[in-house]
């Protein structure tokens, strides 16, 4: 891997989340994404995944009951403890669960949103998932009220999740959505018997 290699790779995953953002369909957006991340994660010398390994993401069709825009509402100032910590900037309520917005320090800047849900370790990856990380070019956007993008269908496991050696962000307790969500990216079925 090289220079050139990290480069090209925040450049596709940036016009990924672009591409997502100027379409007008959030299932064709979807499937879009979906499409994009295995040939991505499948080829790419930035890869996190094993590729001689990967036969692509478990991820079922995009639900429309699982996305909505929130505004960014104020909350008393936090800390993000562990390998990258942060400030949190605010909530989104969801109707889900109150999810926290962060500012990774140290992480040139970077927006955060990342949740667990009951799911987490089960069906989904045991960490929780991204839904915005704009450091690296995950950015959902704003609908046309000004509130965030909030499309669980879009939710990823970290790197980290794919590659132990990485080190990332760590949700914070409080994210935690007191359901399971059967949507974005999912752990494959475990092996029968």
């Amino acid at each position: 891997m090289t220079v050139l290699d990290e480069l090209d790779w925040r450049r596709q995953v940036t016009g990924l989340y672009a591409a997502v953002r100027a379409e007008r369909s959030p299932a064709a957006a979807h499937g879009g994404w979906v499409t994009a991340r295995d040939r991505l994660l499948a080829g790419h010398p930035c890869s996190p995944v094993d590729r001689a390994a990967f036969a692509g993401l478990e991820v079922p069709d995009h639900d429309g009951a699982w996305r909505v825009e929130v505004p960014l509402e104020p909350a008393s100032p936090r800390r993000l403890p562990g390998p990258v910590p942060g400030e949190r900037l605010g909530v989104l309520r969801t109707p889900w669960g109150v999810v926290g917005v962060w500012r990774l320090d140290g992480y040139a800047g970077g927006i955060w949103v990342a949740v667990r849900d009951r799911g987490n370790g089960r069906s989904s990856s045991t960490g929780g998932r991204v839904l915005y990380d704009t450091a690296r070019g995950v950015d959902l956007g704003t609908g046309p009220d000004g509130g965030l993008v909030v499309d669980l269908n879009f939710l990823h496991a970290a790197d980290s999740a794919h590659d132990p050696r990485l080190v990332g962000p760590q949700v914070p307790p409080d994210d935690v959505l007191d359901v399971v969500v059967p949507v974005g990216e999912l752990l494959p079925d475990p092996p029968a018997g």
